[in-house]
């Protein structure tokens, strides 16, 4: 069984995650990150979590 996709599906969450990050910064946000880690037992969203100004933006990526 290869894990080839599971490993490409990883590299595609890791490109988004940049792209997320580096676009909070170059519109000047002041922005703290939570990636890969639930913020509660029941978060269904986990790949990238985004605090900016009291609120929270979620992101769950999927390669396919």
């Amino acid at each position: 069984m290869s894990l080839r996709s599971a490993h490409e599906g990883y590299e595609y969450q890791d490109l988004l995650t940049a792209y997320f990050i580096l676009s909070e910064i170059l519109n000047n946000h002041e922005s703290s990150f939570t990636i890969d880690t639930k913020v509660s037992a029941n978060d269904a969203f986990d790949d990238l979590t985004i605090f900016r100004n009291g609120i929270i933006f979620k992101k769950q990526i999927k390669y396919s």
